[in-house]
């Protein structure tokens, strides 16, 4: 028998973990959507999941576009003129932030977090579709209560009044977003975990010598 790249590519493997991404790929275009509603026509929730997924999806993209302008302006800078420009490193840690937290609901609903499946191959499909549904769930419950913790520390530090040292930026606000953030990839993963399932099938994959 082969070994497990040769005889399972990724479109065969089950609902389960081993197959996350691609059964959060096909649950994100039902979810949070109603089990009886046909998957070609889409609910205004999933028109909306879709428009956060694209308003993300473009976050991401402007801050690495911006950090790689600012890092090129810099070196530009200090190679013709001596001088670095002030608060670059600033910049590229909250641009960072961005880019960090605005892709993590990005990854958790198109799967693309990293996956421990070593005993998926002696597991049954619909015990991995059970245990995928799980993480979905303790995903959820954990980074809410991140999200809650991070909103009551963006208070305070709105009260104190912190910014960056050089460009004095205010830091409650970058907290604020984090925050919502957080509880933003928490409905991802609870919509995931109660979305309507695929067929599951149990047959388990042909093997090749």
């Amino acid at each position: 028998m082969g070994g497990r790249g040769e005889t399972e590519g990724p479109a065969e493997r089950g609902p389960g973990p081993a197959g996350a991404s691609r059964r959060n790929r096909e649950a994100a275009a039902l979810m949070l959507a109603s089990p009886a509603t046909p998957a070609a026509a889409p609910t205004p929730r999933i028109a909306v999941t879709a428009r956060i997924q694209k308003l993300l999806t473009w976050a991401v993209a402007a801050a690495i576009f911006a950090m790689m302008l600012l890092q090129c302006a810099d070196v530009v800078a200090r190679k013709l003129l001596g001088i670095g420009l002030p608060g670059v490193v600033e910049l590229v840690e909250l641009l960072m932030l961005v880019t960090v937290f605005a892709g993590l609901p990005l990854a958790s609903l198109q799967g693309e977090h990293v996956l421990f499946d070593l005993f998926d191959p002696w597991l049954p499909a619909r015990l991995k579709h059970l245990q995928s549904r799980l993480a979905d769930l303790c995903c959820a419950a954990i980074l809410a209560g991140i999200g809650v913790l991070l909103f009551a520390r963006a208070a305070r530090t709105a009260s104190y009044g912190d910014t960056t040292p050089i460009l004095s930026i205010g830091l409650a606000n970058f907290h604020y977003a984090i925050a919502a953030l957080l509880l933003l990839t928490a409905a991802m993963h609870l919509g995931l975990a109660f979305a309507p399932a695929p067929s599951i099938d149990d047959t388990p994959p042909e093997t090749t010598p």
